[in-house]
C-alpha cells in the first residue's frame, strides 16, 4: 500500500520517505499517550489562561494523586474513583481535605508552582481518610466535617513553617572518608569465642520445655 509522501530537507537535498497510515497512526497514539502520562505538563500549561475554578480542580486532582508521588490529574481521578468504591464517607472526607488545604494554600498566597502541582492538597486527603477512618461514631457523621476542614485547614501552614525551618540548615557538602584503619580500637574487642558465647545462649534459653534437650543437659555426657 502506497502512502503519503514526506519530503524532508538535509543540507539542501531534497530526499522523500514513504510513510504509511500504519506508521502514522502509531506516531499519533504514542504523542496521545504522552500527553497524559507523565505530570502533564501540557495540559497544565494549557490551563494556565483558563478560569480559576477549572485550575482549582486540577490541582484538587493533583493533590490526590500527590499521595501516591504522582503529580498527574487523571491518576487523582482513579484514586477518588477508587475511593468511592471502597467507602463513599471516606471519599467525602477526603476530598473536603484536599479542597481546603488547596484553597488554604491559594489564600495564604502559597507558592503558585507548589499548589500547581498538589503539594498543599495531599496532606489534606490523608487528613480527611484518617479522622474518618478512626472515628468511632461510624459513617456520614456530619459533625465530623468540622474538625477535617478545621484540621486541613492547619496543613499549608505547618507545611510552610517546615520549609522555612529545612532552608535555614545547611545541607552538609561533605563526609570525610573514614576507614577501620583510623579508628583506634583493639579489634580483638569485637570477637567472641563459642565458650563466650554458649553459657549466654543457653541462659536466655528455657530449656525444661523441651524434653529431650533437657535430658541431655542433664545426662553425666554433658560434664
Amino acid at each position: 500500500m502506497e502512502g503519503a509522501e514526506v519530503k524532508i530537507e538535509m543540507k539542501g537535498e531534497k530526499k522523500t520517505q514513504n510513510q504509511t497510515p500504519v506508521r502514522k497512526c502509531g506516531k499519533q497514539v504514542c504523542k496521545a499517550i504522552c500527553y497524559i502520562t507523565g505530570d502533564m505538563k501540557e495540559f497544565g500549561d494549557w490551563l494556565q489562561d483558563k478560569p480559576l475554578p477549572f485550575q482549582f480542580v486540577d490541582w484538587v486532582l493533583r493533590g490526590t494523586s500527590q499521595v501516591m508521588f504522582v503529580n498527574n490529574p487523571i491518576s487523582g481521578l482513579i484514586m477518588i474513583v477508587g475511593f468511592l468504591v471502597q467507602n463513599r464517607w471516606w471519599t467525602l472526607t477526603g476530598c473536603l481535605g484536599t479542597v481546603v488545604s488547596t484553597l488554604t494554600a491559594l489564600i495564604l498566597s502559597q507558592d503558585r508552582s507548589s499548589i500547581a502541582a498538589g503539594l498543599h492538597g495531599y496532606n489534606g486527603v490523608l487528613v480527611g481518610l484518617l479522622i474518618a477512618v478512626f472515628s468511632d461514631k461510624g459513617d456520614f457523621y456530619w459533625w465530623l466535617l468540622l474538625p477535617v476542614a478545621l484540621v486541613s485547614m492547619t496543613c499549608p501552614v505547618f507545611s510552610s513553617a517546615l520549609g522555612s525551618i529545612f532552608i535555614l540548615i545547611k545541607p552538609i557538602t561533605s563526609v570525610p572518608n573514614i576507614t577501620w584503619s583510623n579508628i583506634d580500637v583493639p579489634k580483638h574487642s569485637f570477637v567472641l569465642t563459642w565458650e563466650q558465647l554458649w553459657p549466654i545462649c543457653f541462659l536466655c534459653l528455657d530449656y525444661h520445655h523441651l524434653p529431650g534437650l533437657s535430658a541431655c543437659l542433664h545426662s553425666p555426657f554433658c560434664y
